[in-house]
């Protein structure tokens, strides 16, 4: 009964975070966080990733394709995934707290149209051209594209911290940097959280959510004083979902990343 009730709270915040309801080993953009038998915490990268630069025990480096979103704000079907290049480490290791941070960064020149979430019977081939706010005549002739000269990178860092089976989210930093002056990004927001079983013998969930409005920021770091929670896969959450819209032209964008530990 314990395990449905914290199911269905995960279910709850998961939309709240805008990340979906995947548990940990379905998240494929993230890397993995495990302790061995001694205590010690190793990093991993996920099976799923397209390119590896780096892969060590306490720092690694990869690219995951589908990793972060774009949709048209006006045409829900216009959907896009962006790469993330995924950078995590572990900056101190003590005797009983190990701490580290994960870094997604996402170039919106790169972003590829997601056809599992395209108009039936739409087909986009290399000759079509890609006009950013301004309607395509193709298949269907509601289309909106990304113009994908518009070039714009978005990052954000979590600062996990692991302490026996336990773990909490402390920091979160990040930011934009626009290299194109016709793309314009409006307003952003962060949601952070810490969720699961509480990591003490009191027991209890704990649901440790906040979201902070940050306007049109290049930048911004946010610390926070959560509890540890429990390391669960199906019922605990640690990390943070960066949320932009852009406009260009008449044409209005949401760019969404979610940056897991757990």
């Amino acid at each position: 009964m314990k395990n449905i009730k914290f199911m269905i709270i995960i279910l709850f915040f998961s939309a709240l975070l805008g990340c979906g309801v995947r548990t940990k080993a379905e998240n494929t953009v993230a890397p993995d966080i495990k302790l061995d038998k001694d205590g010690d915490v190793h990093l991993f990268i996920p099976k799923d990733a397209d390119k590896v630069f780096t892969n060590e025990s306490d720092k690694v480096k990869y690219e995951v394709k589908k990793g972060a979103t774009l949709s048209a704000e006006t045409n829900k079907t216009e959907a896009f995934t962006v790469p993330v290049v995924v950078e995590s480490e572990i900056t101190n290791a003590g005797e009983d707290v190990t701490e580290g941070t994960t870094t997604y960064t996402s170039e919106l020149n790169q972003a590829e149209q997601d056809t599992s979430q395209s108009i039936d019977n739409f087909s986009l081939t290399s000759t079509l051209p890609n006009i950013f706010g301004k309607k395509v005549s193709a298949a269907s002739q509601n289309r909106v594209m990304w113009d994908r000269t518009a070039a714009v990178r978005f990052h954000v860092t979590i600062t996990w911290v692991v302490s026996g089976g336990n773990v909490r989210l402390t920091r979160v930093t990040g930011g934009y940097t626009n290299y194109d002056n016709r793309t314009l990004v409006t307003r952003s927001s962060v949601t952070t959280a810490t969720l699961g079983p509480r990591g003490a013998a009191t027991g209890g969930f704990l649901n440790q959510v906040n979201t902070v409005n940050l306007a049109s920021n290049r930048s911004w770091a946010i610390n926070r004083n959560y509890s540890y929670v429990k390391i669960l896969s199906s019922s605990t959450y640690v990390g943070a979902t960066y949320n932009a819209t852009l406009r260009r032209g008449n044409s209005t964008w949401n760019f969404s990343t979610t940056n897991r530990a757990y």
